[in-house]
């Protein structure tokens, strides 16, 4: 930097104070829409909400947050993931949305799982793909439960204890996929697990088979 007084390590801190911070505000928003559903009518899921939790997540990292990617050649550090066209994206969010909500009955934990693994495999976004994916699938989860969750330490940052985990349950979903199968089935595992531990407050661990 210009001066000699800054260095990489002070700007990977200042991105971590920005990132913490923004986390807290991101949660706050969820929150603020679970009880919106709670004590009034519910709050659907949609790619605008989506476009404003990767906005909050993004908000003084990014240029322009909450924008939808115009590339398609994005790579995912340590995926193999093929990342569909940018063009193809607001449809495919309108389609998760719509699956969403046609599925009003299905399991609260299914529709989270399938909300997580989803967002990730569109990756709409530049950067913040994962904590808005993250905030998304606990909105879907506290939502269908209509229920804002106790709970001192919340899914999303018991996922990020684990990453390694949370990595197999996007790939398997992946594959599954990819043979033309919708099964979220180790996600769906490994968010009851998390939410177990958030409402017996136990402390961070990672999940079985970890």
């Amino acid at each position: 930097m210009p001066g000699g007084w800054g260095s990489d390590e002070d700007e990977l801190d200042q991105r971590s104070l920005l990132e913490a911070g923004n986390g807290h505000e991101q949660m706050r928003m969820v929150r603020s829409w679970v009880r919106r559903g709670v004590h009034g009518r519910p709050v659907n899921l949609n790619v605008d909400r989506i476009r404003l939790l990767n906005g909050i997540a993004m908000k003084g990292i990014l240029a322009r947050p909450w924008e939808l990617r115009t590339c398609s050649d994005l790579e995912i550090f340590g995926s193999r993931h093929v990342l569909p066209p940018h063009e193809h994206v607001r449809e495919l969010l309108e389609d998760a949305c719509s699956f969403v909500e046609s599925q009003a009955h299905a399991d609260p934990i299914f529709l989270a799982a399938y909300v997580l693994w989803r967002i990730c495999w569109i990756h709409p976004f530049e950067d913040g793909n994962g904590r808005t994916a993250r905030a998304a699938s606990y909105f879907v989860l506290s939502n269908a439960l209509r229920l804002e969750l106790p709970g001192n330490l919340p899914i999303p940052a018991r996922i990020k204890q684990a990453p390694r985990a949370y990595t197999r349950a996007l790939e398997s979903a992946d594959a599954a996929w990819a043979e033309g199968r919708l099964d979220v089935s180790i996600m769906r595992g490994l968010l009851e697990h998390y939410l177990r531990a958030q409402l017996n407050n136990d402390p961070p661990g990672l999940p079985p088979g970890s």
